[in-house]
């Protein structure tokens, strides 16, 4: 299974839980001044969020704050305070409609304990698996908060940069899609635990919604928090380690390091890995449960280094996994990693 605005929906279908509908997205914040130079504290509610805009040297997120009315350039450090919230995952100026809303921060991000972030989006069509019955179909990966039409023809981009490194220590969730990190990207253990429970901004600005088939519209359900690192583009390693939540993925990204997956407990179902450029090596243990390929249609990593543990170049696993898709005739086994020069 893989938690982004297009599969949400059916996936907390299948678990049995009761969605919640959401109305219209609080995206569009009261009218937002444009900052040039200095430090600034960005502070917000969920119902009223603060607005990032403009040039800073340094800023803090204490409560809950958006990245919605043109793009934002840091010079330093933003840091997201301990139990604050952050959502850079709107495609373009919504007091303008028009212009783009990308967040650039030329030092590092960090994320404090039981705090959140959703960075990027795109309208990226992936192929995964539905059902059942079970069919391959495409679906937006993860379209912009702002767009449209995400659950069709979404054409937003919020492309992010991130001159450091994010570290994000005990946080409630961090989700990354379309950014680029100079350093390091780490995640020291955070989650919500496994309950499925929405919260926070989570449950605010990714609305879900998604085809439970091919051709059907389901309405739309929060999330619980979870993290993810999609499409990111990280100069140094990607670690991610003692973490507690009900889902997380390490899909599609080119990590210049290695990349180490070790201690993290999911729901079932929950541990996804595929489709990785590592040019260092690959570590992954005493995940529970171990990795797999879950519905996402997903093509072994490659590594350039030794690939050790669960995803050692030794090991094969279900692809999909038949937790994520019922009613296969059989589950063809996969390698999780193989040689990147091969």
């Amino acid at each position: 299974m893989r938690w982004h605005r297009s599969s949400s929906w059916r996936i907390l279908a299948t678990m049995g839980i009761a969605a919640l509908a959401v109305g219209t997205v609080p995206g569009m914040a009261s009218a937002a001044p444009t900052h040039s130079g200095g430090n600034y504290t960005c502070t917000g509610t969920t119902a009223s969020p603060g607005t990032l805009a403009g040039h800073y040297a340094n800023v803090t997120v204490t409560g809950t704050c958006l990245v919605d009315a043109g793009n934002v350039n840091i010079a330093g450090n933003l840091i997201i305070a301990q139990n604050a919230s952050l959502a850079a995952d709107f495609g373009q100026d919504d007091q303008t409609i028009s212009g783009t809303s990308n967040l650039t921060v030329r030092g590092n991000l960090i994320v404090e304990k039981g705090g959140s972030a959703l960075l990027g989006c795109y309208p990226l069509a992936v192929t995964l698996w539905f059902g059942p019955p079970p069919t391959l179909a495409s679906t937006p990966d993860f379209p912009c908060d702002d767009d449209a039409n995400p659950l069709t023809t979404p054409t937003l981009s919020a492309t992010e940069y991130i001159g450091g490194n994010l570290i994000a220590y005990e946080p409630l969730g961090v989700v990354v899609h379309n950014t680029t990190v100079r350093g390091n990207v780490i995640q020291y253990g955070g989650g919500n635990g496994t309950a499925f429970d929405p919260v926070g901004i989570f449950a605010a600005y990714i609305p879900g919604g998604s085809p439970a088939a091919p051709g059907q519209i389901d309405p739309p359900a929060p999330l619980p928090a979870y993290t993810d690192f999609s499409n990111v583009k990280a100069g140094g390693n990607l670690i991610v380690t003692g973490m507690d939540t009900s889902w997380y993925g390490i899909i599609r990204d080119t990590v210049r390091g290695s990349l180490i997956d070790r201690n993290n407990t999911t729901a079932p179902d929950g541990n996804e890995m595929s489709d990785n450029t590592i040019h260092g090596n690959l570590i992954c243990s005493g995940n529970n449960p171990a990795v797999e390929y879950g519905d996402s249609n997903g093509v072994p990593s490659e590594v350039g280094g030794i690939a050790t543990g669960e995803c050692g170049f030794n090991v094969l696993i279900p692809n999909p996994s038949p937790l994520s898709v019922s009613g296969l005739p059989s589950y063809p086994l996969d390698h999780v990693a193989v040689h990147l020069h091969r």
